[in-house]
C-alpha cells in the first residue's frame, strides 16, 4: 500500500509535506508511513480517502482496478486549509 501513496503524491505531484497538510496528519508521521516504520493504519486510509473523494478505495487497498474511481482524467484537487 506505500508504494500506491508513493503513486498518488507523484500521480498529483505534490510532496510529502503537502500531502501530509492536505489529510491532516503531521509530516513525521506520513514519514514513518513512507519508510515502514509504520504500518499504514484505518486511521490513515480513513483520511486519505475523506480527503481524495474520487479516489479508489479498492485500488488504494488491494491495488486492484484505476486510481480513481471517475473515468474523468483532470481530477481537480484543492488543498483544505489549516
Amino acid at each position: 500500500m506505500i508504494n500506491r501513496i508513493k503513486s498518488l503524491l507523484d500521480y498529483l505531484q505534490i510532496n510529502e509535506n503537502a500531502f501530509s497538510n492536505i489529510i491532516g496528519i503531521s509530516q513525521r508521521t506520513l514519514n514513518y508511513y513512507i519508510n515502514g516504520k509504520r504500518k499504514p493504519s484505518f486511521e490513515l486510509i480513513e483520511k486519505i480517502l475523506n480527503a481524495y473523494p474520487d479516489l479508489s478505495a479498492e485500488w488504494l487497498l488491494r491495488g486492484e482496478g484505476d486510481m480513481y474511481r471517475t473515468s474523468n482524467k483532470n481530477q481537480s484537487h484543492t488543498m483544505k486549509s489549516y
